[in-house]
């Protein structure tokens, strides 16, 4: 048997049975480093039998003897990967086996994982490979078919392709013409199949969350697709035949590897939602206004550094989004797009904002935060409202000043500013403790005067008692009359009987009242030293912030514009900032402990 030497280690993917039936052109291959083109041609076609994708055709202007051997080695290597990543995806979720045939194929590509090196591969264990797969795919898409539907269904079926021989079959030919969608997401799919273009009703495709690397360039030969849902994949780039789809509504590719969208997008005059955030593109097609229905345009998370001009053509647009890239300008003319709702360009790098935003009078949000804003177009202001500006205002970062070593804002300014803050600190604290002794007070108030109105009360009815006692017991007064008497005598008594009844529940209320009066007063207490400490802990944040950083950044920037014996100078100042802000601090918190324990005081004492 033949076996291969040094010289033939270029053909180490024919097996003995192939290098036999090259004898014939074994002497010119031995005399040679690479085998011919015309001795690689048959083996490059059977490579595109195993991968549509292969071409046979030489690159234009190539003339190189060796062309076709360097395109099958590279072709080959890529094959025998994807191969390897799909055996490698069947045997870890152990697919069910329905028959002898898929049995066979199974233990097939146990085999190949187990006992097959990659740099052993041959063309023939490439087509058995190829046969297994296609076999074992085809079993599991099978059973889904419906031939009464017109949606193919595959999600979520763990398939790692689907096969070319499926278009080719006699039993589904008619129906693949016929089907509308072709759901295929949440798969392994390593590539589509060009036989997608027999699906000449196809309207909408579902590809999401695969492996895919690329599109078929056959896929703009489907002329009616109107959706196409191909995110969450490794693609590179999208075919420029996707053009030619020219009744595309909706393109989702958000969530690949892209670095441009191909021009002829701008064909797709239906075109109304376009996602392609979380990419890597650089530029949009600049022919993209020509899609002057489009609605929804998110191309957040690129690398975009500039737009089309083109863009403002597009009349009909909703929502834009282009957060989280470097661009530094926006079109002037991006306030033609009257009907527009929604921006975002937060996260840029961005100086100006268009004046002809103040156009767009159907603007509901405008998010521009994390941008070198110098100025926001005041004609915002109607349109977003007063509250949005301000705060956009304030969240704006102009550019820094040139700073003068004579500081406005010296050491004695600033410790009079954080003298000034800490009076208003002492005066919270001097409300909140006179507001408690004034709620306190006016219980207390209360109390009393229901008292003494009581007592009153009760000695009226006991002086009225006494009276109709003495006309009792007088000689001259009628019978009639002490009955009269008598009967007042015992309604008064009964009335007195009474007060001193509800008296004593008086007493028992006033008690409960005292005792829940106290325990609300040490929940008052506990709430007021609880927000002293807030107010403490926000005092020394603002004196960290305000005082220590505002006089600490100026310092900092001085010292490239003063010379080195000055900058002494600005340190001692920059130390007995520092202390007068700890006394201070010190101080504020002393207060705090001395107002608590008067508040403690005062609510016990009551």
């Amino acid at each position: 048997m033949l076996s291969l030497t040094s010289q033939d280690i270029q053909l180490h993917f024919l097996s003995q049975k192939e290098l036999f039936a090259l004898y014939p052109y074994k002497t010119k291959a031995r005399n040679a480093r690479t085998p011919s083109n015309e001795i690689m041609m048959d083996f490059l076609k059977r490579l595109k039998v195993i991968d549509s994708r292969v071409s046979v055709l030489a690159p234009e202007g190539v003339a190189s003897p060796t062309w076709c051997y360097e395109r099958f080695i590279k072709e080959f290597n890529r094959i025998a990967n994807d191969q390897a990543i799909e055996i490698k995806a069947f045997l870890k979720r152990k697919y069910f086996v329905q028959d002898e045939e898929t049995k066979e194929e199974m233990a097939l590509l146990e085999a190949f994982d187990e006992n097959t090196e990659p740099h052993k591969i041959q063309l023939n264990i490439l087509e058995q490979r190829h046969h297994a797969l296609d076999v074992l795919n085809t079993a599991l898409i099978k059973p889904k078919i419906d031939l009464s539907s017109a949606k193919l269904n595959l999600n979520e079926l763990n398939i790692t392709r689907i096969p070319e021989s499926l278009f080719r079959d006699p039993e589904y030919q008619d129906y693949l013409k016929q089907v509308k969608t072709i759901d295929c997401g949440d798969n392994e799919l390593q590539a589509l199949p060009d036989s997608l273009v027999y699906c000449q009703a196809l309207q909408t495709l579902y590809c999401y969350g695969n492996q895919l690397k690329n599109l078929p360039e056959t896929l703009g030969n489907c002329p009616t697709l109107k959706w196409l849902y191909c995110n969450d994949n490794k693609l590179k780039s999208l075919p420029e035949s996707l053009g030619n789809c020219l009744t595309l509504q909706g393109l989702f590719c958000n969530g690949n590897q892209l670095q441009t969208l191909p021009e002829s997008l701008g064909h797709c005059q239906w075109l109304q939602e376009l996602f392609c955030h979380n990419n890597q593109l650089k530029t949009l097609p600049e022919h993209l206004g020509h899609c002057q229905r489009l609605q929804s345009l998110d191309c957040q998370n690129n690398q975009l550094q500039d737009l089309p001009e083109s863009l403002h053509n597009c009349q009909m647009l909703k929502m834009l989004d282009f957060g989280n890239n470097q661009l530094k300008a926006l079109p002037e003319t991006l306030g033609n797009c009257q009907t527009l709702q929604f921006l975002s360009c937060d996260n840029n790098q961005l100086q100006t904002l268009p004046e002809s935003l103040g156009n767009c009078l159907a603007l509901r949000m405008l998010e521009c935060s994390g941008n070198h804003l110098i100025d926001i177009p005041s004609a915002l202001k109607n349109i977003l409202g007063v509250a949005w500006y301000n705060e956009m205002i304030s969240q704006q970062t102009k550019p820094a000043k040139s700073i003068s070593p004579n500081i406005k804002q010296n050491p004695e300014t600033l410790i009079q500013a954080a003298t000034k803050t800490q009076d208003d600190h002492r005066s919270k604290i001097d409300i909140t403790i006179t507001s408690a002794k004034k709620n306190g007070a006016n219980k207390l108030a209360i109390a009393l005067i229901s008292i003494i109105l009581f007592s009153c009360i009760f000695a009226i009815i006991g002086n009225f008692t006494f009276v109709a006692e003495l006309l009792l017991k007088a000689t001259f007064i009628l019978p009639a009359t002490k009955a009269a008497f008598a009967a007042i005598y015992l309604f008064l008594g009964l009335i007195t009987t009474t007060f001193l009844f509800g008296l004593y529940h008086l007493g028992i209320f006033f008690k409960t009242t005292a005792v829940r009066y106290l325990q609300s007063s040490d929940q008052r207490f506990e709430a007021d030293n609880k927000a002293c400490d807030e107010q403490l802990a926000q005092l020394t944040m603002k004196f960290s912030t305000d005082t220590i950083q505002s006089f600490i950044q100026p310092l900092n920037d001085i010292q490239r514009c003063v010379p080195h014996s000055q900058l002494i100078q600005f340190k001692q100042f920059e130390i007995a900032t520092c202390k007068k802000v700890i006394d201070l601090k010190d101080e504020a918190r002393n207060q705090t402990k001395a107002a608590a324990l008067i508040r403690a005081r005062k609510f016990h004492g009551h």
